[in-house]
């Protein structure tokens, strides 16, 4: 076995036998009217989302700053067939109350989903968005309430040891809990943070857009598009281990190479130089390695899109 083919084996070996503990935890509850979560053990619960919330309904979400308590109430009125109104009111640990008004004409929208704390996107979640609904973003510290969709919120996060809503509508919960670090991160405003987390997860999404299309192509559509769906999961999984190894626990994967490195080292036979001479070119060929796995990556990647933009051009009119 070559060196190569050794770090490999060794790789998915370390991959197998390593928990992949997820520094955002998602828990979702569907079609409900009122729930009550408590923060997993050592994790905090930093964002919470309500899908498909009915109009001219009444939710209260009560949320617990370990200890201090800000109840969130959201009065939601549809006149006329396409005219919103939400009155949205904040009681502070203090008594003090804050009250923001917001208004809203669309005719599409059917229902409603609120997003408080607005940080983290549900791509791969089992709760789908659409044109059909209107968003409501929310910030605590202090009250902040938007409908627009970028940027939504500036205000200080918080982290909360427990949740609870109650509400006239039925919905679809999402609360996403988070360690230390991550809520850090939060806190920072760090824009790297939600896409590390997702960055498997934004790509599935991407790749549902292109399938639908290629799938409409004359007669090799589905082929075509099972075949992209075998490269995507292929590459959904490099980046998934890329993120967890490299950015999520670099430390981890760092101390685990140079295991296996001063160990196959040291444990042959040689004098001293000689295993510092192993140990130097067995830095080398890891990075080679890396750089190879990297090349080979981005390579089938090209070669999907360019399978995609050929197809998209073949379907062109002379």
């Amino acid at each position: 076995m070559t060196f190569k083919r050794g770090c490999l084996f060794l790789f998915f070996i370390f991959i197998f036998f390593t928990g992949t503990a997820a520094a955002v935890e998602e828990i979702t509850q569907e079609h409900i009217k009122s729930f009550s979560l408590e923060a997993p053990e050592g994790l905090s619960l930093s964002g919470v989302e309500l899908y498909n919330l009915d109009p001219n309904s009444n939710t209260s979400i009560v949320l617990n700053n370990y200890g201090e308590i800000y109840t969130l109430q959201i009065n939601s009125t549809k006149n006329w067939g396409f005219w919103w109104n939400f009155d949205v009111s904040l009681t502070t640990p203090n008594g003090s109350i804050e009250h923001k008004t917001l208004k809203s004409g669309t005719l599409t929208a059917l229902n409603y989903d609120v997003h408080i704390q607005y940080y983290w996107q549900a791509l791969n979640s089992s709760v789908e968005t659409s044109y059909f609904d209107i968003d409501l973003y929310t910030g605590i510290l202090p009250l902040e309430a938007t409908l627009q969709d970028y940027n939504p919120t500036k205000t200080t996060p918080l982290q909360f040891s427990q949740v609870s809503a109650t509400s006239t509508s039925y919905y679809d919960l999402i609360c996403y809990a988070v360690t230390p670090e991550e809520f850090e991160k939060q806190l920072n405003n760090d824009p790297l943070a939600p896409l590390t987390e997702l960055t498997g997860d934004f790509f599935s999404w991407s790749w549902s857009m292109i399938l639908s299309f290629v799938e409409k192509i004359p007669g090799v559509g589905p082929y075509l598009a099972s075949v992209l769906e075998i490269a995507a999961i292929t590459i959904d999984s490099i980046i998934f281990y890329f993120d967890l190894l490299f950015i999520e626990y670099p430390e981890t994967t760092f101390l685990t190479i140079e295991s296996f490195i001063l160990g196959s080292a040291f444990c042959r036979r040689g004098n001293f130089w000689t295993k510092i001479n192993r140990v130097c070119n067995a830095h080398v060929k890891i990075i080679e390695l890396f750089i190879n796995l990297v090349e080979a990556g981005v390579n089938m990647m090209s070669k999907i899109i360019s399978a995609v933009a050929d197809a998209i051009n073949a379907l062109k009119p002379i």
